[in-house]
């Protein structure tokens, strides 16, 4: 199945925010595993002493923390980029029912007209339809077109907006 240069972009973009949300979650388990090493103890030579060692682990912490918080935001960013690229394709499915629908609702209204112009001028060569019948008749095939020329104009306007 041939897919249309919009959805075609739409599938290539979905999936680069697929991998980069999935690159950055890899990050966020580095980050907490570093964050998680850092804070093992280990040993320290004799010279070392306890009040040397904190203001040390509490910088590499606040860093680890700035680290993961720029980790936490950039998946939201991603998350939002997805939720709206998704957004963007419902908007776009619906509008292509609403274009076939509208293609259909012309075509059938079209052989509704056909048939009802048939009917009225071999009724007329009968000498059937009295001039009310006749201003009926009309009336609707009037309101049919008026409906076929909206109908156009909206599937115009829908072909050029996302086609």
């Amino acid at each position: 199945m041939a897919l249309s240069k919009h959805e075609n972009s739409y599938l290539r973009q979905l999936l680069t925010i697929n991998e980069i949300s999935e690159m950055k979650f890899y990050i966020l388990l580095f980050m907490i595993g570093m964050m998680a090493l850092g804070s093992m103890p280990y040993s320290y030579s004799q010279e070392s002493t306890v009040e040397q060692r904190i203001p040390s682990e509490s910088v590499n912490a606040k860093e680890m923390q700035i680290k993961v918080d720029k980790a936490e935001r950039a998946a939201k960013k991603s998350e939002k980029a997805r939720k709206k690229l998704e957004k963007e394709a419902k908007k776009h499915d619906k509008a292509v029912r609403k274009i076939a629908s509208l293609k259909r609702s012309i075509e059938r209204d079209d052989r509704k007209i056909a048939k009802m112009e048939e009917k009225l001028n071999a009724d007329r060569k009968k000498g059937k339809l009295s001039p009310n019948d006749i201003e009926k008749v009309t009336k609707q095939l009037d309101r049919l077109r008026s409906g076929i020329a909206k109908d156009r104009e909206q599937l115009r306007k829908l072909e050029r907006r996302f086609y």
